[in-house]
């Protein structure tokens, strides 16, 4: 609510009456203005729809049976060749009546691009017509520059080779040069339209594809010849000239009209260049239908969505905060009825005349009142300011931030004993709040769980990190650097985590509990708690860079983290509670930071951690180890590395390959494979030598092996834990 709003609801409770009356005059007068000038808006929008709906059918059925028409044909063509005793040997040269009966067919269907036949000894003839198709083409397939019409015929020699012969027609149909014959590599019978027409007695349509040469989309309709054998005809139809049909449609004044397959991807476009895109598939550039929401329009991509599985439906929808009326319908017919015309229309296209009819008659009505609202406006703002400085402190207490107090003043008693309140309630939560954690106490008020005792279950990711040998290092300082020193550092790790989503639980001795989903949720806490941990080690790190270069103690840190259902509230007596975690994962995540001092490592984390965001970061097995207070053994991961993100934690190709060679390791050492563990960890300590969980596990090796030369007897399969 605004300021003003706040103003005129001050003045209906406290101006005097003939203000009411005049607030009430205007509300009145504004409510049945608005109410008769928005239902003649409604309505007019509703007959606006109602033609727009109409006209989108038209322009859907226009264009579902031009493109039928634009394939139907080719599809009968293909029928009646399939019957012709001619095809069903190959020609032997270019001047023959197939050819002649090709190029005939090719005039007379401008929407295809070649006619061919293909056979089961790999032969293959074809007739394709250059209208349309660049010089670049011409030149990749050697055609001179004036080319109308090429002719292929492709042929087995005696030597098992296949070579083809080019011979090019001018407009005239008269041969230009020389053939231009060189070794074939296309096989008819690896193409899917061939296999296809082999598989069924009709004609057979494939799905639209990039034809490469042309580099642009179409798709193939072929069938076997009657009596051929495993002779197949075939044309390409080239859907440049569907492009060029739908942009010639009008729908409103932006509306666009398109042709998609379920798959998503566009078959037709106004703009015929978008409908192909360059990819690059093992070092090598291919070509493929673009995706419906890689056109960079929002609008299509939800219409796509909202549409996608419907036949002959119509929807309106919103695309930032912008409303849309789409259609979609399917073609059937040879095309198949996972080909759809879909239409999208800005609806501001038909109704936004009487949207500005409407601001117009809005704008007429109001023009008497200005004069009377400034009136009132004043009145409301002397109220509103004293009242607004009241909210503002407020705010600011419901923030923990208790710097500046203006001094509020108001002719009105209540608003005045208000402020005195106010002022005192800051005074008495300002001397508290030392002594709570401020972002935890902004994270409850968020999360509106600011009852009184109680605590609910949640799937908590939950943190513990130690500083090794703190008691030695106490020894050595005084307890006033060792207070500012542990301050420092707690104060460094507790930024990290309360950047990445976390709430510090506590701090105890030298070690913090933290946790991440609570009391706000959080659906990436394992990620968060991960990049967590990783940041606060290389924090940790450049710390101990800095002492050392200072000669002052080092503070090297381990962490355990353990993602599982925690039971998390306010625990303590009503006059003194503490927001906190309980449960047996809470114990783990202790134990597993325990553990890194068994095994040499930094960071160690629980299996549920490692599936959850192994996809975003590097994790290695380390073992399946005991832990005290659970019944069952777990299986301990060491956090590597991220796998994206900032620079400073990303993994390293060294980090990659360690771990994968340790992955085979650790996969013999589980088969109990002892000696072969061993000769692979020798290998692995030479390239590796400062990995302290290799060499754990040589010790244990070596362990194993003099065990089973003691007892003499083949080697048992054991647990990968001693």
């Amino acid at each position: 609510m605004n300021n003003r709003a706040r103003g005129f609801r001050g003045l209906l409770i406290k101006a005097p009456l003939h203000f009411n009356i005049i607030a009430i005059f205007i509300a009145i007068f504004i409510a049945l203005t608005g109410s008769l000038v928005w239902y003649n808006y409604s309505r007019n929008a509703e007959l606006a729809l109602d033609a727009a709906d109409s006209l989108l059918q038209n322009v859907s059925e226009k264009v579902v049976e031009r493109t039928r028409n634009f394939v139907d044909p080719p599809v009968g063509l293909i029928r009646l060749a399939a019957n012709l005793p001619t095809l069903a040997s190959q020609p032997g040269d270019a001047d023959n009546p197939v050819a002649q009966y090709f190029l005939e067919a090719l005039s007379a269907y401008p929407q295809l691009y070649g006619l061919f036949v293909g056979y089961g000894d790999g032969g293959f003839f074809q007739v394709v017509q250059f209208a349309g198709v660049d010089a670049a083409t011409l030149k990749l397939i050697g055609a001179p520059a004036d080319a109308a019409y090429g002719i292929r015929n492709i042929k087995g020699k005696q030597d098992g080779t296949r070579e083809q012969a080019w011979t090019f027609l001018g407009q005239d149909r008269k041969v230009l040069g020389r053939p231009l014959v060189e070794t074939a590599s296309y096989d008819p019978r690896t193409r899917p339209w061939y296999s296809a027409a082999l598989r069924q007695d009709q004609v057979s349509v494939t799905d639209a594809y990039i034809f490469s040469s042309l580099r642009a989309p179409g798709l193939t309709v072929s069938r076997r010849i009657s009596g051929g054998g495993e002779a197949v005809v075939a044309a390409d139809i080239t859907l440049a000239r569907l492009s060029s049909f739908l942009r010639e449609q009008k729908v409103g004044e932006s509306g666009i009209v398109f042709i998609h397959n379920d798959r998503g991807e566009v078959i037709a476009y106004p703009d015929a260049n978008r409908t192909v895109k360059t990819v690059t598939e093992n070092g090598k550039e291919l070509l493929r239908p673009v995706q419906v929401r890689e056109l960079d329009r929002p609008d299509l991509t939800e219409a796509l969505l909202q549409l996608h599985g419907s036949e002959d439906k119509r929807l309106v929808f919103s695309v930032d905060s912008k409303d849309y009326i789409a259609s979609v319908s399917s073609l059937h017919g040879a095309l198949g009825a996972d080909k759809k015309v879909a239409i999208v229309v800005p609806i501001n296209d038909f109704i936004g005349p009487i949207a500005e009819h409407r601001f117009r008659s809005l704008l007429y009505s109001v023009v008497p009142l200005f004069i009377a609202i400034a009136l009132i406006m004043v009145v409301s703002e002397w109220i509103a300011r004293p009242i607004r400085a009241v909210v503002q402190e407020t705010q600011k207490i419901r923030q923990l931030v208790f710097e500046g107090s203006p001094e509020i003043d108001s002719r009105i008693t209540e608003i005045r004993q208000l402020a005195e309140s106010v002022s005192a309630m800051k005074a008495a939560i300002r001397t508290f709040a030392q002594y709570v954690p401020k972002a935890l106490v902004e994270r409850l008020i968020k999360s509106g769980n600011v009852e009184g005792l109680g605590g609910e279950r949640r799937q908590l990711s939950i943190m513990f990190s130690d500083v090794a040998n703190f008691t030695d290092l106490s020894e050595d300082m005084s307890p006033e650097d060792l207070m500012l020193k542990t301050s420092h550092y707690f104060q460094e790790l507790g930024e990290i985590i309360l950047a990445n989503q976390g709430s510090i639980d506590k701090f105890i001795g030298d070690a913090i509990m933290a946790f991440w989903n609570a009391p706000l949720d959080d659906a990436d806490h394992v990620t968060h708690a991960c990049r967590t941990v990783l940041l606060c080690r290389l924090r940790s790190q450049q710390l101990n860079d800095e002492w050392a270069a200072r000669n002052e103690a080092l503070m090297h840190t381990r962490f355990g983290l353990h993602t599982g259902d925690t039971v998390v509230g306010n625990i303590g007596s009503p006059d003194r509670m503490d927001y906190t975690a309980l449960g047996v994962s809470v114990n783990l995540a202790a134990r597993l930071e325990g553990l890194n001092k068994r095994y040499g490592t930094q960071i160690l984390v629980s299996e549920s951690v490692a599936h959850a965001a192994q996809d975003a970061f590097l994790f290695r097995p380390i073992d399946v180890a005991a832990v005290k207070g659970l019944s069952r053994r777990v299986i301990v991961y060491e956090l590597c590395a991220a796998l994206e993100g900032q620079s400073s934690i990303r993994a390293t190709d060294r980090q990659v390959e360690m771990c994968r060679r340790w992955a085979a390791i650790y996969a013999v050492c589980a088969d109990a494979d002892w000696m072969t563990a061993e000769e692979m960890l020798q290998e692995f300590v030479s390239d590796f030598p400062d990995d302290p969980v290799a060499r754990h596990y040589l010790d244990r090796c070596k362990r194993h092996l003099d065990r089973e030369a003691a007892e003499e007897g083949p080697p048992a399969r054991v647990a990968i834990r001693e």
